[in-house]
């Protein structure tokens, strides 16, 4: 019985520990991206998301469920990322959808207070991480949907 009740206590203590695990997972990539380019955590979390989201939109959903998957707390970023612009993303209705995609990026960028130029910076620090997270395949994965 004292067993059971260890065994219950311990898988308990191991699944809440996913949680913080991602925290801390998403929290190291966002701390790369502050240290590395002197932006702020929101910045960081709203750049990083508002790029998944561009790639989200340029992947296949089982090429962004790999992503996601090597991404803890990338829902959260994403959210982050996911700015009201206004009328302008309606005002390209014309334009190519990657050309979309990086020109709605750099205005939810400038929105955050970070230059677009800074989007450049951004994607190998995140290629970088996804790479270690999630392997090769996906970090070339991301950089494609990244073009």
């Amino acid at each position: 019985m004292k067993f059971s009740l260890q065994l219950k206590t311990s898988i308990i203590a191991l699944l809440l520990s996913f949680g913080s695990i991602n925290a801390f997972a998403q929290a190291d990539l966002i701390s790369s991206l502050t240290k590395q380019l002197g932006v702020s955590e929101k910045q960081a979390s709203g750049g990083a998301g508002a790029l998944f989201n561009m790639a989200q939109g340029n992947l296949s959903g089982d090429d962004f469920s790999s992503v996601k998957d090597a991404v803890p707390g990338i829902t959260k970023m994403m959210k982050d990322g996911d700015i009201d612009l206004g009328g302008i993303s309606s005002m390209m209705g014309g334009a190519a959808k990657g050309l979309e995609g990086l020109a709605k990026v750099n205005a939810i960028f400038d929105k955050l207070g970070i230059s677009p130029e800074m989007v450049q910076k951004f994607m190998p620090i995140i290629l970088d991480y996804v790479k270690g997270s999630g392997g090769s395949s996906v970090s070339n994965l991301l950089a494609g949907a990244f073009k």
